[in-house]
């Protein structure tokens, strides 16, 4: 990434800073998207709400400590390029809300994000936030509030 970028200011096409950002991006969602098992979300000490604000947080720094190197180099070469970072956390975090809100159906979850990412240019997706994550915290409530056995 560090190196499409590179070149991209060295030749004077901004597009390869665009791609390198396509590529960690889909590295970061393919992350963002693998679930764990619900022994785990049963058994955090964080429950419903406060359990997935510390999911978001931690998807934040890991995605800041991912892109790090590549934000210091756009810093470096022109820094009105910085823009493009925020709708790409902004989408990160929107992974991780959709991921909990549809947690036991994945072609579901994968539907629902791919159409949030081709209205996402008309803003109307801005609008379903709020309910991915009210859903979200209901999902985790429900999960959390079924026993789970352990598995040996």
């Amino acid at each position: 990434m560090l190196y499409l970028c590179f070149k991209g200011y060295e030749v004077g096409n901004i597009g390869l800073l665009y791609l390198a950002l396509l590529l960690g991006g889909i590295t970061v969602l393919s992350i963002l998207f693998y679930k764990e098992q619900k022994s785990f979300v049963g058994w955090s000490a964080f429950k419903g709400e406060a359990f997935l604000l510390e999911v978001m947080k931690i998807n934040l720094l890991n995605s800041t400590i991912f892109f790090g190197p590549l934000i210091l180099l756009v810093m470096y070469f022109d820094v009105r390029q910085l823009w493009v970072f925020v709708p790409l956390f902004f989408v990160f975090m929107v992974a991780v809300l959709i991921k909990y809100a549809y947690y036991e159906n994945s072609f579901q979850q994968g539907v629902i994000f791919v159409l949030f990412l081709i209205f996402l240019p008309y803003a109307f997706p801005l609008l379903v936030v709020p309910y991915f994550y009210r859903k979200s915290v209901h999902t985790l409530q429900q999960l959390q509030s079924s026993d789970v056995t352990p598995q040996n």
